[in-house]
């Protein structure tokens, strides 16, 4: 397959980037069938979601522009700690007393939220009467989900606070109200709870830690249940070799991760800098986060709300079909060749393709037999 030029690259990502969320448009009432959320009409709701990690210490005007921003770049919810932060001056009991208008700001924004009950709890709160608050707080709301963790076993959380006790939390507090839950994201994911988080190792080299959210979508096939990619590495205005930070600068990077979250169907976090203060990003941020939505749309372009069977296809191209049509997605390509397609399968156009900073890129392609 040749590969498009410059001015077309452009200008189909600019074009699946485009924001269409609606203004004051209520949030969706998920539930879970099978490895999915559904809202109240029975259709398919895929997380794409943003960090907006310290809100609950900004003010009201900062809060609603942040919001107002997500909305706006195109994420449908926003991922946000409700537990104590030492390094951003939050207190349990600052954090349930900012909580439910927060809560009311992303209502009437449409926006889901994701609220992670339970952090720096090595300082030593009662976290089980902290999370019995905060499930009061949730009880009977549309469009909020409860994830108990952070980053369960992290040295920032108290060593009592394992999956097992967790898990019976969870069952205790959680479902008897009605409230979705996860554990949180643990070294080793198990299924507990409603749906499951998983943080990518941010460890290996760019397109290893992408090509990994394959692995995530295995474990929603396994769980038989939501999997969500609730905190990959982050975007910066600088690379994280000059920063020390586990961030990238490289919006194609983001482009592929909502590429894949969408295509294997469990949705994800766009994780940033930006995000992890609730500020509004700078102009690299604005860019990768930008491509992340494109990612996701450019997907629904070809397969809407539909759910692609995976063919492997090979370790740099993966397809996703549905009846006679398909997407073929790249990664790290060079050159001028395409991704190979899978056999019996013809192309039928680019939808989308990316170059990243040092060359290479993820295209995708619709296909069709």
């Amino acid at each position: 397959m040749p590969r498009p030029a410059l001015g077309l690259m452009l200008v189909v990502i600019a074009a699946c980037g485009a924001a269409t969320s609606t203004t004051d448009a209520a949030p969706s009432a998920l539930r879970v069938v099978g490895r999915q959320f559904v809202d109240e009409t029975g259709r398919v709701y895929i997380p794409r979601w943003v960090s907006g990690l310290t809100l609950l210490v900004r003010t009201p005007e900062q809060q609603a522009a942040y919001l107002d921003w997500a909305q706006r770049t195109g994420f449908n919810g926003v991922r946000v700690f409700a537990g104590a932060l030492t390094w951003a001056d939050q207190t349990p009991d600052g954090a349930r007393a900012a909580l439910p208008a927060l809560l009311d700001r992303a209502a009437a924004r449409g926006l889901v939220v994701e609220v992670t009950a339970l952090t720096d709890t090595g300082t030593g709160y009662d976290a089980h009467a902290h999370l019995r608050a905060v499930v009061a707080m949730l009880a009977g709301r549309r469009g909020v989900l409860l994830e108990l963790a952070n980053e369960v076993g992290h040295h920032t959380q108290a060593p009592s606070l394992t999956p097992a006790r967790l898990r019976a939390w969870g069952t205790e507090l959680a479902t008897p109200r009605g409230v979705l839950w996860a554990i949180g994201a643990a070294d080793d994911p198990i299924r507990a709870g409603d749906y499951t988080t998983v943080h990518l190792d941010r460890g290996p080299p760019f397109w290893t830690q992408v090509a990994r959210v394959r692995e995530i979508g295995a474990l929603a096939d396994t769980f038989g249940a939501p999997v969500i990619n609730n905190e990959p590495t982050g975007a910066d205005e600088r690379p994280g070799r000059e920063t020390g930070r586990q961030r990238w600068d490289d919006p194609a990077g983001f482009f592929a991760l909502g590429v894949l979250d969408r295509a294997f169907h469990i949705g994800g976090v766009h994780h940033s800098q930006a995000g992890l203060m609730a500020e509004l990003p700078g102009p690299v941020q604005q860019q990768c986060a930008d491509a992340y939505v494109a990612g996701h749309r450019a997907v629904e372009r070809v397969l809407a709300e539909r759910r692609g069977e995976f063919l492997g296809v090979g370790p740099a191209a993966y397809a996703f079909v549905a009846g006679t049509r398909g997407v073929l997605v790249g990664l790290g390509l060079t050159g001028d060749a395409g991704p190979a397609r899978p056999p019996g399968w013809r192309q039928v156009g680019v939808v989308a393709t990316m170059t990243a900073r040092d060359g290479s890129r993820v295209d995708v392609v619709e296909i069709a037999r």
